[in-house]
């Protein structure tokens, strides 16, 4: 059939068909032309569903072949989004441990303006900590950012997670119909630098603005 509506009408007729060979075989009392009649209704409903689900996949192969995307979907579904959630993880990772570093420092700070507090000579510098201890209670709150900014990261890499497991799918199911041919990198892989090759604290480095910009250029920013 050419069209939707031709095999639509196709299906009404062959439906009022095996109705009517449904009704005779009740009507007779015969239990295996009723199996029969039945069997065919549910193969008449269920081939436009059969049909549909196969037009469409073949739709996204034909689409994929023409917008020639084969190994860049590859690239990506396989290697590029995993290395970016990779880079992202890191980066939550790192302003974790830069705000537990910071605010173990100050509680070591509070801890020793409370001990020259204590202390008699220090009577007159009164004032002076009491601004101190202000300031510190400012630096712990301001380190709140990290736990907002872990929550995005992380909403973000839950995204880049679902849209590489619909890539792999959609690769796996048109994968037959890709064209095996080289193409040029995408622009961003050139630059990637493995995660083992990062300066982070774990390797008791301050980061750098140099590596901070560095990252964000991995990253697409």
């Amino acid at each position: 059939m050419n069209s939707i509506a031709d095999i639509n009408n196709m299906s009404n007729s062959e439906m009022a068909s095996r109705l009517r060979a449904a009704l005779v075989a009740i009507e007779h009392d015969d239990a295996e032309a009723l199996d029969t009649a039945v069997n065919s209704i549910l193969a008449t409903v269920q081939r436009p569903l059969a049909m549909g689900v196969a037009r469409l996949a073949r739709d996204v192969r034909q689409t994929l072949q023409e917008l020639d995307l084969d190994s860049r979907i590859v690239d990506l579904a396989e290697g590029e989004i995993k290395d970016a959630r990779t880079h992202l993880d890191h980066v939550v990772k790192m302003t974790e441990e830069a705000a537990h570093k910071t605010l173990d420092l100050v509680d070591d700070s509070r801890r020793v303006i409370d001990l020259i507090a204590a202390r008699p000579e220090c009577a007159s510098l009164a004032e002076e900590l009491a601004g101190l201890r202000r300031n510190m209670t400012s630096l712990a709150m301001a380190q709140e950012y990290q736990d907002l900014t872990g929550q995005l990261i992380r909403r973000v890499i839950g995204l880049v997670r679902n849209v590489e497991v619909a890539l792999v799918d959609l690769v796996q199911l048109a994968r037959p119909a890709l064209k095996d041919h080289s193409r040029a990198p995408i622009p961003s892989s050139e630059a990637y630098q493995p995660l083992s090759e990062l300066k982070g604290p774990a390797a008791a480095v301050s980061a750098s603005q140099s590596d901070a910009d560095a990252l964000l250029a991995d990253l697409g920013f």
